[in-house]
């Protein structure tokens, strides 16, 4: 049995490790990833609130911009895409999205290998089918992939470095 000695920290060591060693030895990478990927999001998010009244610790602020740029540069563009730039909260449409399943795929992934996944947010979940949604992209699972791999690395400097 393994020790725990900071359970933040080891807790986003082991994820990401959990992604860069056993994510192609599963037929469930996507699911394996998302899973992650949730823990990724939602543990810096927790610990860390950023508060509407801007008194946010200056960390999580930062956080929470790096990891925004990085999610805008792996991006598909994507007709129906809600993503605003000047959104402070969208790690936590990130989280919201896979947590209450409002997860997609592209037509073309049905057809085999799994290659796009659509995220959404709605800020009224019973208006949710209507797609009344305020956050709605398109990634590729190698960037999403790649995105979580980013979140981890972004939290531990940030927060543990």
């Amino acid at each position: 049995m393994a020790m725990i000695y900071n359970f933040d920290k080891d807790f986003v060591k082991r994820t990401e490790e959990v992604l860069l060693s056993c994510y192609k030895n599963t037929e469930y990478e996507v699911t394996l990833l998302l899973n992650c990927l949730l823990a990724l999001v939602s543990l810096p998010l927790e610990r860390n609130k950023v508060t509407a009244n801007g008194n946010s610790d200056i960390k999580i602020i930062n956080f929470q911009k790096n990891c925004k740029s990085k999610l805008r540069e792996l991006k598909n563009s994507y007709k129906e895409e809600k993503f605003n730039p000047n959104d402070k909260y969208i790690l936590n449409h990130i989280r919201n999205a896979i947590a209450h399943l409002h997860i997609s795929l592209e037509e073309s992934s049905y057809n085999g290998q799994i290659q796009n996944i659509i995220l959404r947010d709605s800020r009224n979940i019973q208006k949710f089918n209507a797609k009344d949604y305020n956050f709605a992209i398109n990634i590729s699972v190698e960037n999403l992939k790649k995105f979580a791999i980013y979140v981890a690395n972004e939290y531990l400097n940030n927060f543990f470095e």
